[in-house]
């Protein structure tokens, strides 16, 4: 009896667990593939949100280290963000064009913006800096010299892939915390 039993004892797969793992394989699939394919226009949305908070990030260090005060300047038309140096020899009265740009190998201190993203609201210590029903070429705020930033809202609509999606970026002024939000964010 005890050879009987041991040859009986054989190690394999039986076809009930082969279509039980089957079954889970086919489930977990229709619940990932999916959210990987509705997630695929955010993904445009994190790598620049991801940019942008490593851009702010080393603005805020230079801004310590170097007791200056910048301006993250965003040119609307050309699709770019570049931080810009205060200096005070620039012979002008407007105190907003007394920055100049950073050379680019200091630091990560340009980015560009997705063609296919528009900013609808650029608030800045709660007001909006966008004329509604006027084109705006140009914004910018602060980073002053204690690493704190004004206050910013960027209400974004990405238009990628045919599918329009609202998001908002804002810093906190307080250390320049970023945040993303999946809808749009009001003062």
């Amino acid at each position: 009896m005890l050879a009987y039993h041991m040859q009986n004892n054989q190690s394999g797969i039986s076809f009930i667990e082969i279509l039980v793992v089957l079954l889970l394989i086919s489930i977990a699939t229709s619940l990932f593939i999916p959210r990987f394919l509705s997630n695929k226009p955010r993904s445009a949305q994190k790598k620049f949100f991801t940019e942008f908070t490593t851009l702010i990030a080393d603005t805020v260090f230079q801004a310590v280290k170097n007791k200056t005060v910048y301006q993250v300047y965003f040119d609307l038309n050309k699709h770019y963000i570049v931080v810009k140096r205060y200096n005070s020899k620039i012979a002008t009265d407007n105190k907003h064009l007394k920055f100049e740009p950073m050379p680019i190998d200091i630091f990560l201190n340009k980015i560009n913006v997705p063609t296919a993203f528009t900013i609808q609201n650029f608030f800045v210590q709660g007001k909006d800096e966008f004329t509604p029903g006027m084109k705006m070429n140009e914004a910018w705020f602060y980073i002053m010299t204690d690493g704190n930033s004004q206050a910013l809202i960027l209400n974004i609509n990405d238009d990628s892939d045919n599918q329009e999606t609202k998001f908002s970026i804002t810093i906190n002024p307080f250390y320049s915390q970023v945040k993303l939000h999946d809808t749009f964010q009001k003062p």
